[in-house]
């Protein structure tokens, strides 16, 4: 298990809370409209993950929902959003495994280029108040 993934459950536990993986929610739901072959991702339906997601979270019981994946900023309603957690691998590690496992360099870069609008997601996170851990 990754150490992200470790953090997340840890979280989840300790605030009693539902968590929703995106990826996965998107897969349940049916939330995508097909497949990206060179960049090897799925893409997503944003606007019917906004939609869906906005239901999920308005007919739960639990005030706190961990809403996990890299495109949460772009879809979960910022109303709605009351702290901000940033959790990212090592980027030498990261490297690493996606050279192991056979990443492409386009997909690589691609993964690079999220690293880094994470890092201005947490500059936003701070400036809207939000709170942030990283």
């Amino acid at each position: 298990m990754h150490r992200k993934n470790h953090y997340v459950k840890q979280i989840v536990q300790k605030l009693n809370s539902d968590y929703i993986n995106l990826t996965d929610f998107a897969k349940t739901y049916k939330l995508t409209v097909g497949e990206d072959l060179e960049r090897q991702t799925t893409i997503i339906d944003e606007e019917a993950m906004q939609q869906k997601l906005q239901e999920t979270i308005a007919a739960s019981n639990n005030v706190n929902i961990i809403i996990d994946g890299h495109y949460a900023a772009a879809v979960t309603p910022s109303d709605l959003v009351f702290k901000v957690f940033v959790l990212r691998r090592n980027p030498k590690e990261l490297k690493n495994f996606m050279q192991k496992s056979g990443f492409t360099k386009l997909r690589f870069g691609k993964t690079c280029l999220r690293k880094s609008l994470i890092a201005a997601l947490s500059s936003y996170a701070n400036a809207a108040g939000k709170g942030l851990r990283t």
